[in-house]
């Protein structure tokens, strides 16, 4: 299949991916404010939509490390680990990692019990709120890292490794999904309705973690793409740790790095 075709399939996938999402939102918000005896259903955890979410994860995980695994190349595992690693993380959150389940005694940081990953990133918005600089270490904090993302032309790099592996364009999708929803968490974002867009914003993550990971299958059938990719050599072996270290080495070598 031409690099046009995949391409063009793959933006047929997102367009619908993205309408999916929209009309997702759209129904959950309107379930949850005119049937109320429906909103456990919508936002509570071991209820339908939390469930779903961890559905859609682990099912991402098993196909994604199926097809990792039943490659033979190995350049092809590297490149999309990740997301086998996302969709398992991100389902074992869902699930609180068994303390769902079992109930075991947990530690508790600043009045917030620590029973999943995201719980510390909560923790630490809560110690800063309380911080007499906090704010100021925030917006600190933000100011750094969209100056990072200028300096090393991420967006850019993230926009070139999309359009050369299908699949990592869903995983952004799905990481931004998890901005949404953790936003909403730690009270960056509010509103009436900020808990049923958070869970559900978080499904919509995992449904496109899910579709990363079938995409995977099709670049698996097509080995020869992963020489293909010669346009951008340093996404073939591991994209995610590369993403800075090619920002680096171009950097140096664009004209005027050399010295005087």
């Amino acid at each position: 299949m031409a690099l046009d075709e995949v391409l063009f399939a793959q933006r047929t996938l997102l367009r619908r991916l993205l309408y999916f999402s929209a009309v997702n939102e759209g129904v959950a918000l309107f379930l949850y404010a005119r049937f109320p005896g429906m909103r456990w259903h919508l936002v509570k955890e071991g209820y339908f939509v939390q469930n779903a979410t961890a559905v859609f994860f682990f099912l991402g995980f098993i196909v994604a490390a199926w097809f990792l695994a039943a490659s033979p190349h190995p350049p092809i595992r590297r490149r999309y680990r990740w997301i086998a690693l996302a969709s398992l993380m991100g389902g074992l959150d869902e699930v609180r990692y068994g303390t769902l389940l079992f109930h075991p005694r947990l530690p508790v940081l600043l009045g917030k019990k620590i029973d999943a990953l995201h719980d510390l990133l909560n923790v630490a918005f809560i110690y800063f709120r309380h911080y007499p600089l906090g704010h100021l270490v925030e917006t600190l904090s933000a100011i750094a890292l969209a100056g990072l993302a200028i300096r090393f032309r991420l967006l850019a790099r993230m926009v070139a490794l999309c359009r050369t592996d299908p699949p990592y364009l869903f995983f952004f999708i799905a990481v931004a999904f998890g901005i949404v929803s953790e936003s909403i968490d730690v009270k960056i974002i509010g509103g009436q309705y900020k808990h049923v867009v958070e869970e559900v914003s978080e499904m919509n993550g995992s449904i496109a973690l899910f579709l990363a990971a079938i995409l995977i299958g099709k670049e698996t059938a097509r080995p020869s793409r992963a020489s293909a990719r010669q346009p951008i050599p340093w996404a073939a072996e591991d994209p995610l740790t590369s993403l800075a270290a090619r920002s680096s080495f171009s950097s140096l070598t664009e004209p005027g790095a050399e010295e005087n």
